[in-house]
């Protein structure tokens, strides 16, 4: 949804100047009034990464609190330090901090990838990898 040409529509009955004089959609073709579908095409887009950096943070908890019965207040990295894990739940343990962290980075790329697709709702293709390389 780039920027668009305003068409105005022809009144019946008229010829040249006259004829272009009415815009019924002006009020609606205005930069406020597209901003709304802007920032829904930015919602929309940013939706899936949080939900997978939810779903991935929650397998991460999964793993280290229940399947490895981890007490609730030492955290993963706490738990990986310990030294009380040792050969195949070890691993676990550290798969469930590479999902932590991972999950993480997806919570925090969300803002950055809200920013780029109502950059290019606005200004197009070229808008995204401008805004997302600032961001």
């Amino acid at each position: 949804m780039a920027i668009k040409k305003r068409s105005a529509t022809v009144v019946p009955g008229a010829s040249g100047a006259a004829a272009a004089v009415k815009n019924p959609q002006a009020s609606k073709s205005s930069f406020w009034g597209e901003l709304p579908q802007h920032v829904m095409s930015g919602i929309s887009r940013m939706v899936p990464t949080l939900i997978m950096g939810g779903v991935i943070l929650a397998f991460s908890q999964l793993i280290a609190y229940s399947w490895l019965k981890i007490p609730a207040e030492i955290g993963i990295m706490d738990a990986l330090n310990s030294g009380k894990f040792s050969g195949f739940d070890l691993s676990l343990l550290k798969f469930a901090w590479l999902s932590q962290s991972f999950g993480g980075v997806l919570f925090g790329f969300a803002i950055p990838m809200f920013a780029a697709f109502v950059a290019n709702s606005i200004g197009g293709k070229l808008a995204f990898p401008l805004v997302l390389s600032a961001a």
